[in-house]
Parts: structure tokens; sequence; C-alpha cells
């Protein structure tokens, strides 16, 4: 994931499926529940409310969820976003490291 210090990001879940039946799955909950410096303290804990991600339509598996520019990013420093997954009975966890940038201009 490319992110960006002091703007708006949308971190993707790409191809979510069924480990068994290699479905694609479309209809799970999925939820950015934390994101954490590289020390594991929580820089945006979210106050309470996960942030969703929102199956994108027609696709195999794709969820997107948006970052807002307030969150408290420094450019350089590695961060890693936690995300829940249920479907039905099952249940996953992911965790995503990524490194925000200053966006510039050349």
């Amino acid at each position: 994931m490319t992110a960006f210090v002091l703007n708006t990001n949308v971190l993707q879940l790409t191809g979510l499926q069924n480990e068994l039946t290699g479905a694609y799955i479309n209809n799970a909950t999925v939820t950015i529940t934390t994101i954490e410096d590289e020390g594991g303290v929580g820089v945006f804990p979210l106050s309470g409310s996960p942030i969703t991600m929102d199956y994108v339509t027609g696709s195999d598996g794709d969820y997107r969820g948006t970052l807002d520019s307030t969150l408290p990013f420094t450019a350089g420093d590695c961060y890693r976003a936690h995300i829940d997954v249920t479907s039905g009975s099952s249940v996953s966890h992911y965790e995503f490291p990524f490194t925000p940038l200053t966006r510039t201009v050349r």
C-alpha cells in the first residue's frame, strides 16, 4: 500500500477467497480495527469504531477502506493496519505494513 502524509488514503484488500474452495468472498464484513506504529502503539485507535471496508462492486473479493487525511502519520515511519474479516462463521485477520511518504511535485 502506498500512503501519503496529510492525504486521504485508500487501503485495499484484494481477492478475498475461501481457502478451502477457492471461491471469492463478496459478502464479508471487513474492518480496519487499528493502525499501529512500529512499536505497536495505536496511533489511531478509531475511537471504538472500526473503519468499514466496502466490497468493490463487480470485483472478485476486493474491499476498500478510506483513511482520513488527519491521521498522524510521519513520513518514513513504519505502520501496520489491522484488518478483521468475518464471513459466515469464518473469521480471519490480516496485517498490512506500510510506510507513508510525503507527496511531492516534480
